[in-house]
């Protein structure tokens, strides 16, 4: 985008993005087909309506709540990390630019990284996937806030690589989660409470630390305050009742 954007303009590049887009979802819907086995169990009797089974779920709200968090910080450093180079670090526009560009390479590899981790290596298991996203973010959180005009571009490229992967690349293994949790019956409202959520952090993550880093006058405090925020969506997550996947 930023190379598009040079090349002939933000708005053209904003347009050949949407047009991107909307090829894509033309494509899914000329493609894709539901699997032949994919009718929904009938609804057991006494059963709850969808969306009061949704909202009424301890375990889908405190899913909902930690990854909140998790989009929040993912957010935040998406928003601020051009910015922060720049000023704190040193770096041109175009090389703390680059490094952005990095992170969310980083997290179309996590992305799918997790995903197998998840499904493979985990066995069917959501939780230890999260977690370790979570803990990778805070370490990178951490490492970010103890930079200064002496960090090396292959050290912030490194590490700008590797939030992307951890910080970015969670987001699937929440919508599986969420809908695992649900069941068949109301996974897509459950998924969609998960979005609702994750947008609220989204639009508040950042507008919170930008306040934060103004009052307090610098960067330092307000990073290890959302690297601090990632442990108690962590504990969250410990509390979520996992139900088991395990591929056929």
């Amino acid at each position: 985008m930023p190379a598009l954007a040079l090349a002939l303009g933000w708005r053209a590049a904003l347009v050949a993005s949407a047009a991107l887009i909307a090829v894509g979802a033309l494509a899914s819907l000329a493609v894709y087909r539901d699997p032949p086995d994919a009718a929904l169990p009938p609804a057991a009797v006494g059963a709850r309506g969808v969306v009061a089974s949704v909202l009424t779920s301890r375990d889908l709200w405190l899913l909902s709540v930690a990854t909140g968090v998790f989009a929040a910080m993912q957010t935040v450093w998406m928003s601020y990390l051009v910015l922060y180079l720049q000023g704190a670090v040193g770096l041109t526009l175009l090389t703390a630019s680059r490094l952005l560009a990095l992170a969310q390479l980083g997290g179309i590899a996590g992305r799918v990284l997790f995903g197998m981790l998840s499904d493979r290596l985990f066995g069917g298991r959501r939780r230890f996937p999260l977690l370790l996203a979570g803990v990778g973010s805070t370490v990178c959180t951490i490492a970010i806030a103890r930079t200064g005009a002496d960090a090396s571009t292959a050290g912030l490229s490194v590490l700008a690589f590797l939030f992307g992967v951890v910080g970015i690349g969670w987001n699937g293994v929440q919508h599986t989660w969420m809908a695992e949790l649900a069941g068949p019956r109301a996974a897509g409202t459950a998924v969609g409470l998960g979005l609702a959520v994750s947008s609220a952090g989204v639009t508040l993550g950042p507008l919170a630390f930008g306040y934060v880093v103004q009052r307090a006058g610098g960067f330092d405090g307000p990073w290890i305050a959302l690297a601090l925020s990632m442990v108690v969506a962590l504990g969250l997550l410990f509390l979520v009742r996992e139900r088991r996947r395990l591929l056929a």
